[in-house]
C-alpha cells in the first residue's frame, strides 16, 4: 500500500518508492544483511547501509527492478521476486503464479509451514 513517488533521488524520470520505506514496514529489526533476489535467478547478499539504504524500487509495468548509488550498475536486479533477513521475507506475489514456483526459485526443499499474506 505504499504510494509510488515520481522522482526518486537521485533517480529521474521514474516513478516507485525507497526500498527503506518497503523493509521498515517488515523487518523492524536493526537491518544488517539483505538477501535479494530477481526473477531470473539473479540474487545478492547485501550489507543494507553499505549498498541498500539509499536503494530505490522503481516500478514499470507492474514489477519493480531494485536500484541503488551505492551499487554497481551491473549488480541491480530487475523483477525483483524476493527480500529476506533473517527468518523473514517478502516475496513480490506478481512474479508468482504458485508457492510452487517459489519453492523451485529458492530451491527450498519443503514449503514453509506458515505464510502470512498482507
Amino acid at each position: 500500500n505504499l504510494t509510488l513517488r515520481q522522482e526518486l533521488h537521485p533517480f529521474v524520470g521514474v516513478k516507485g518508492f525507497f526500498l527503506s520505506d518497503l523493509v521498515s514496514m517488515f523487518f523492524p529489526l536493526q537491518l544488517n544483511e539483505l538477501f535479494l533476489l530477481g526473477r531470473d535467478g539473479i540474487s545478492h547478499l547485501l550489507d543494507y547501509q553499505t549498498h541498500l539504504v539509499k536503494a530505490v524500487l522503481i516500478e514499470e509495468n507492474g514489477n519493480y527492478h531494485l536500484q541503488s548509488p551505492d551499487m554497481p550498475a551491473g549488480m541491480w536486479i530487475k523483477n525483483i521476486a524476493y527480500i529476506q533477513h533473517l527468518d523473514r521475507a517478502l516475496i513480490f506475489r506478481n512474479q508468482f503464479n504458485t508457492i510452487k514456483e517459489v519453492q523451485e526459485l529458492l530451491r527450498w526443499q519443503s514449503i514453509p509451514q506458515s505464510l502470512i499474506e498482507d
